[in-house]
């Protein structure tokens, strides 16, 4: 999975770590760092995730591990919380 730095920091507006330091520091978190390139005044980082990881598998889920690691908010997507109002569940307690 590639991991676009000014990508994530949409998710964690607050992140101040170079991008150096976030590869290190995501090998500790135990995601793998293929590699590491600069694009245009960017950074990504290839990562390889594992398969028990799945929560782990996009921009959401590393944002989530990331942002416990540094103690930073996290800004939750307002694509995450739809919601359909018109909609009712019954639920029926027996």
């Amino acid at each position: 999975m590639r991991l676009i730095y000014s990508q994530l920091l949409k998710l964690i507006p607050s992140l101040s770590v170079a991008p150096a330091t976030l590869g290190n520091d995501l090998a500790m978190m135990g995601h793998f760092v293929g590699s590491v390139e600069k694009i245009d005044n960017d950074t990504v980082f290839d990562l390889e995730i594992r398969q028990n990881r799945g929560d782990a598998q996009g921009y959401y889920g590393l944002a989530k591990d990331i942002s416990v690691f540094y103690d930073q908010p996290l800004v939750i997507p307002p694509e995450a919380i739809k919601t359909n109002s018109t909609q009712k569940l019954k639920i029926d307690i027996n």
